[in-house]
């Protein structure tokens, strides 16, 4: 009687995790404090970032960890929002790397309109950085 034993190792995909300002969730911030860093759920296996603004006075960032089907969907999402006038702005990404979701925004930016969706499905912008 031979008895095996076999080690399964199942490698999670860890993101980071915020929701709030661009201040709240800058590279300084998110690097600093592992309460930001999380390890997702088997079924999230992609890391994403959303940005989205409402108007001039109100934008929030949001990032963590998601489906597969989400991310297909988000390019849709934002420009039906933008052409819609839900939304003045949208964009996002995902990826499917640990902490691959760092924002490309670091607040300091003024992020004009989300126009179209090119041929790989990502939302183009105008972003103007303001100094």
């Amino acid at each position: 009687f031979l008895l095996y034993i076999f080690r399964f190792s199942v490698s999670s995909l860890k993101c980071y995790q915020c929701q709030g300002s661009g201040q709240d969730c800058r590279d300084e911030v998110l690097s600093k404090n592992s309460s930001f860093q999380v390890v997702c759920d088997f079924e999230d296996d992609h890391c994403v970032w959303v940005y989205q603004r409402l108007n001039s006075s109100f934008e929030w960032f949001g990032m963590g960890c998601s489906r597969a089907q989400f991310c297909k969907e988000l390019p849709q999402l934002c420009q039906e929002a933008v052409s819609s006038n839900t939304l003045e702005c949208c964009d996002g990404s995902c990826c499917d790397s640990d902490f691959c979701n760092k924002l490309r925004y670091t607040g300091k930016e003024k992020i004009l309109h989300a126009s179209k969706i090119d041929a790989n499905r990502n939302i183009v912008l105008t972003v103007v950085e303001i100094r």
